[in-house]
């Protein structure tokens, strides 16, 4: 059989592209690092939240294979623990194991629930409005809600003017403090109709 020049050129040029590819696939294949077995779990930065507890919503062991999407998977099922924000790992690599870390953020809880310039009612009788209390895990959603009922309250009352504000920088040390500026109380004296006719 002949082959013209053409076709051979080009099985010749295939054959080195695939020649230069194997090579890059066997470089490639021999770079992979292999996997390394977990030596140890531990938790750290838990304070409400229990190591146990911890350690209940993860999936790894002492003894896996190290795989850094189930590690990252771990992470996301730990912070749906009520006492905690958010949650991360860290590894350390000994001699030829991983020592894995599982890094808790709390939420903050409620140390102290606070009122400044309310003069007609009481802190304790505005207290009653919320719906949390001190030992509560803080939010901001919790507490905006709490500013709603406030204003709820105080408008019920006559007190159409009346604005209150949040100290932030007291809430990220877990006090909830609600700045009360009550304004005048608006009473009804009288109702005018106008413009009525008898029928």
């Amino acid at each position: 059989m002949t082959y013209g020049w053409s076709m051979v050129r080009s099985l010749c040029a295939a054959a080195v592209i695939f020649g230069l590819c194997g090579k890059t696939m066997a470089q490639d294949a021999n770079s992979v690092e292999p996997l390394k077995v977990i030596e140890s779990v531990s938790v750290s930065g838990n304070q409400t939240a229990t190591a146990a507890q911890v350690l209940a919503k993860t999936r790894v062991r002492v003894g896996d294979y190290f795989v850094a999407s189930v590690a990252a998977e771990d992470a996301k099922r730990i912070a749906e623990l009520d006492a905690v924000d958010y949650a991360y790992y860290n590894t350390q690599i000994v001699g030829e194991k991983v020592q894995l870390t599982y890094v808790v953020v709390e939420k903050l809880p409620v140390r102290a629930v606070q009122f400044e310039g309310n003069k007609e009612y009481s802190g304790n009788k505005l207290k009653k409005k919320l719906d949390f209390k001190r030992g509560d895990f803080l939010s901001r959603f919790m507490v905006e809600q709490g500013k709603d009922s406030l204003y709820k309250f105080y408008r019920g009352k006559g007190f159409a003017f009346v604005e209150i504000t949040t100290d932030d920088a007291q809430m990220s040390k877990g006090i909830v403090k609600y700045i009360v500026k009550e304004g005048p109380r608006v009473k009804v004296k009288a109702v005018v109709f106008r413009g009525n006719k008898e029928q």
